[in-house]
């Protein structure tokens, strides 16, 4: 089963949830080929959405996720999804080389695509490949180390960024023994944007943008200092019981804050300060 699509219907307003922030964006979930009747669906204008396991189907799927991977100390998620929960584990100290590490990835991302939505490792960009915590064989050609920190970037789905979609793993001579994130199998893209980029912007002029510096900075958004262009971004919000993906535009305030704005109802997604005071 894939996860529920609700096309563009004119309904209720969009829910703001209780639970874990509900209203925020998240990262660290992931998707699932699952579908699951809810009744806060009707009250959701459009999108892909996750919902969430019952407690029978985890324990499932959590079973058959150990069983396959006898060697990983990280569990499910109760979206249904390898997520990395941050506990120590037992590490192979045998060590082992950058060509031996990524192979033992490669394997380990081809037999569990069925927990990351992944079934392509060639479609993995590396984005940081190190080390960890310091080389047992130093050879500059060929450095052993006890474990390897693995991230892949997010994901790209139609040209767009999907963002909290990065992977994560720490390998040992074993393999992997610790692995967090996902990839979304399918989304859905409105077929027309009820804001287009201009009218995303214009709906936030006069709005009050705060930067938290030793002294606070305030603009109000107007025309001299929203930037030019935007892109069109996929943002994972996190509910109580759903996972929905919204399609947004990426608008940047004043060189310092980027505001996203939903591309289907014009509302905020969440904003987000880009410098460090």
């Amino acid at each position: 089963m894939k996860p529920f699509i609700i096309p563009w219907i004119a309904v209720a307003m969009i829910l703001q949830s209780c639970g874990a922030r509900d209203d925020e964006a998240v990262g660290g979930v992931a998707d699932r080929d699952t579908v699951k009747t809810d009744t806060v669906m009707a009250e959701i204008p459009y999108g892909t959405i996750i919902p969430a396991l019952d407690s029978v189907e985890w324990l499932a799927l959590t079973n058959e996720y150990k069983s396959l991977n006898e060697h990983i100390c990280t569990s499910i998620s109760k979206f249904g999804f390898c997520t990395d929960d941050r506990i120590l584990c037992d590490v192979d100290r045998a060590g082992l080389n950058k060509s031996q590490a990524e192979g033992l990835a490669k394997t380990w991302i081809e037999k569990n695509g069925k927990f990351t939505n992944i079934a392509d490792f060639s479609k993995l960009t590396v984005k940081r490949f190190i080390g960890i915590p310091s080389c047992l064989l130093c050879d500059s050609t060929n450095k052993t180390y006890r474990d390897w920190s693995l991230v892949f970037g997010n994901q790209i789905y139609e040209g767009m960024e999907v963002f909290y979609t990065e992977i994560s793993m720490y390998i040992d001579a074993s393999g992997p023994y610790r692995v967090g994130g996902n990839w979304y199998s399918t989304i859905h893209i409105p077929a027309i944007d009820s804001f287009s980029l201009d009218r995303a912007k214009e709906s936030l002029y006069g709005d009050t943008i705060r930067i938290e510096c030793f002294t606070p900075i305030v603009y109000i958004v107007s025309p001299q200092n929203i930037a030019a262009g935007g892109r069109k971004v996929i943002i994972p919000k996190k509910y109580n019981n759903r996972i929905e993906l919204r399609v947004a535009w990426e608008i940047f305030i004043a060189r310092q804050y980027l505001i996203y704005v939903d591309t289907t109802t014009g509302r905020i997604i969440f904003k987000n300060q880009t410098i460090i005071c």
